[in-house]
């Protein structure tokens, strides 16, 4: 098990609703996306799909991390409070994340400690105000929507191994950027690739439960098995087309349905690389894998 940290040099815009609005992380997907284009670019679109299609390149969606600290989303477990507490149960509904290393403490109904340590403050939301030209037509202004980390805080990536294409893709999208307006040169990041003996044991270690780390969706022949027992919210999965060659005019994807991150389940599926375009010159694919990890609850 490694991890992949990306220090943003620019603020981010990770699309929402509206243009106006931003997330502050993306999906295993949008990482997905953004190393095929940069592919494509090296004439090695082929290659990164056969390892990302048999598993030899396999990601979670990415996380937040402030200092030493990794967060993934908080699992869906009904879970009992160890202490009834009015005003840390109202915190406890409100979680989003939760610390890797308070992970134990949650399941055994126990994060006051966490709420004590410190606040979840990563950054900044803010709108940037653009200039959209027209021909012969006057300029219309529209606000984007953007975050902007603060330093020692970042998102993190999950793999299963590295691989030599997989870094020569990173070290080329570091500078073209991920999620939306990169011609407005949001997305930039550094990264670095590393490992975590903690993390490390976690993720070896064997559960009853496993909580879901990617949107992802099974097969057709694993959907039965994977819904029993299951808790699970479904997260739509939209978009244009970010491609020049594909058609002459913006194109939207098909929609996909797939299981949201912090979905958990009792028994594991494998998901798959969907094909989401329509009529275009060339495939269109949606990365809906599976990363679990497990745990006793």
């Amino acid at each position: 098990m490694k991890i992949i940290k990306l220090y943003f040099e620019s603020p981010v815009h990770f699309g929402e609703k509206r243009l106006s609005e931003s997330k502050i992380t993306f999906s295993a997907d949008t990482l997905f996306s953004a190393l095929m284009i940069e592919a494509v670019g090296l004439g090695k679109e082929d290659e990164f799909y056969q390892l990302a299609s048999n598993n030899l390149v396999k990601f979670s969606d990415a996380f937040p991390f402030i200092d030493q600290y990794y967060y993934i989303p908080k699992p869906m477990f009904n879970l009992k409070l160890e202490k009834e507490d009015e005003n840390l149960s109202k915190a406890f509904k409100k979680l989003i994340y939760v610390p890797i290393d308070s992970l134990e403490d949650y399941l055994s109904g126990g994060l006051d400690a966490y709420f004590e340590r410190e606040s979840f403050n990563l950054g900044k939301l803010a709108l940037s105000e653009k200039v959209q030209q027209h021909d012969f037509k006057d300029s219309e202004p529209y606000n984007v929507g953007t975050f902007t980390f603060k330093e020692n805080t970042g998102l993190y990536v999950l793999i299963e191994q590295t691989h030599p294409l997989l870094e020569e893709l990173l070290e080329n999208l570091q500078y073209s950027g991920i999620g939306g307006k990169r011609n407005s040169g949001y997305g930039k990041f550094k990264f670095e690739i590393l490992e975590d003996s903690d993390i490390e044991d976690l993720f070896s270690a064997k559960g009853n439960r496993k909580i879901l780390l990617s949107g992802a969706l099974p097969k057709d022949a694993e959907l039965e098995q994977a819904l029993k027992k299951a808790s699970y919210l479904l997260e739509r999965r939209g978009g244009f087309v970010q491609s020049d060659t594909y058609a002459t005019n913006l194109v939207k994807k098909q929609d996909l349905y797939v299981f949201k991150n912090g979905s958990t389940f009792e028994n594991s599926f494998d998901g798959d690389i969907y094909q989401v375009g329509k009529k275009g010159n060339h495939p269109v694919y949606k990365y809906a894998k599976s990363f679990f990890l497990e745990v006793s609850v």
